[in-house]
């Protein structure tokens, strides 16, 4: 519904944590601005990010039944660390050249398209179930990689092959906050 949700503009330098994003046509949008993006979920939005210049560091996100997760207006450096992508129909669309887009220890389960137009996605340690993979030190999955457990959709299952598939060379900040948390349910 809101379009978009949240609006950052020329603000230089923001953190935000804790975050939740459910049901809007965009959810977040940044110009010009360089975003640390913490533990954050996006659900069932047509548009998650929308980005023209700046930065987006997105560490512990989850984006679920987001049409499209970034949608890039002009030249924007994308750095998603531990992001989980279900059912998506793009990671990104960019109009313009110039952007890039690396994933790391990232899950994309259910994805139609990795990208369309310009972004250049690149990544390593990352698992794939039904989408189209890249980038180096791949990990495939035959079954569901998650399981619901009363609220949570996106517990890893069992016999997951991601649980031991992840790089721990990611952010500091990040590393410290996931020896905090769990993908147990």
């Amino acid at each position: 519904y809101a379009s978009p949700a949240l609006n950052l503009q020329n603000l230089g330098s923001v953190t935000l944590a804790n975050i939740r994003f459910a049901y809007a046509r965009q959810a977040l949008s940044l110009s010009g601005t360089t975003l640390d993006l913490y533990h954050a979920q996006f659900a069932e939005c047509q548009n998650g990010v929308s980005l023209s210049g700046g930065r987006l560091n997105a560490r512990n996100a989850l984006f679920f039944n987001t049409v499209t997760n970034f949608n890039i207006q002009s030249a924007t450096t994308i750095d998603a660390e531990n992001v989980t992508f279900d059912g998506s129909s793009y990671i990104a669309t960019a109009a313009a050249y110039g952007s890039t887009v690396t994933l790391t220890n990232c899950i994309l389960a259910n994805i139609s398209c990795l990208n369309s137009g310009y972004p250049a996605l690149s990544g390593d340690c990352n698992g794939f179930y039904s989408a189209p993979t890249f980038g180096t030190t791949t990990q495939a999955a035959d079954t569901c990689p998650f399981q619901t457990v009363g609220g949570g959709a996106h517990y890893l299952a069992e016999a997951c092959p991601f649980r031991n598939g992840a790089t721990t060379n990611v952010n500091a900040v990040l590393l410290g906050d996931l020896r905090q948390r769990t993908v147990w349910p």
